[in-house]
């Protein structure tokens, strides 16, 4: 039997038969990939193999991967359906879209990267909803940081902006209108009540020498 899997642009051809070694072949398209297929199929099955399994090449590169796979016995000219992208997929695209064009894209591709580690990047854009979310919030909300502090509500917050903004940014640049935000059906942690500081006089000195400054890249927020 014949199995044909996308690999990013090309189908890979899988061929298994009883008594005979696994075949695999790369194409650019599924037509080449379904003849080729029914050829090699009709060889094998016309002619027994003899002394034992002949070396094949090695195609790992088309190993069995988290895709879609159509089995065929003849050929045909449809191609094979696209594989659901992935959040994962999602990530990389946003990133070389979106982050990499950015003045300063440092902390967002780190929060990228945190997403791309997560286990929810192997799902489905489409199938991850409002409840992985929360489950994901509540285990980021008991966590350590590698310096062995609980990770804060603000930075739970700006991870979950930015998966929002993902899914914006895949919904109407991408042309996907039907898939849903989950995140907007997520709670966000709440923040703790800000600090008030009263300056010494000290402190004002400090303050005021670096507003009448004239170096550059200096803010003052009040």
């Amino acid at each position: 039997m014949a199995w044909f899997q996308q690999r990013g642009s090309k189908i890979c051809a899988v061929i298994r038969l009883s008594g005979y070694p696994t075949e695999r072949k790369m194409f650019v398209t599924i037509k080449e990939a379904r003849e080729w297929a029914a050829t090699r199929e009709v060889a094998l099955g016309g002619k027994k193999s003899k002394g034992g399994r002949k070396p094949h090449n090695d195609f790992s590169s088309c190993m069995p991967v988290p895709a879609i796979i159509s089995p065929s016995t003849s050929p045909g000219p449809n191609p094979l359906p696209p594989a659901p992208m992935t959040l994962g997929d999602a990530i990389r695209r946003f990133q070389e879209e979106v982050t990499e064009r950015r003045s300063r894209p440092g902390p967002e591709r780190s929060r990228l990267r945190y997403w791309l580690n997560d286990p929810l990047a192997f799902k489905p854009l489409d199938a991850i909803t409002a409840v992985d979310l929360t489950a994901w919030r509540q285990k980021a909300e008991v966590a350590q940081t590698r310096f062995g502090r609980v990770v804060s509500p603000q930075t739970i917050i700006h991870r979950l902006n930015l998966l929002s903004c993902i899914y914006s940014h895949a919904r109407y640049e991408w042309a996907i209108p039907r898939l849903e935000n989950p995140v907007k059906d997520v709670r966000k942690p709440p923040q703790p009540p800000a600090r008030f500081v009263k300056f010494s006089p000290e402190q004002r000195e400090i303050f005021w020498k670096f507003v009448k400054s004239k170096r550059r890249g200096v803010w003052v927020y009040i």
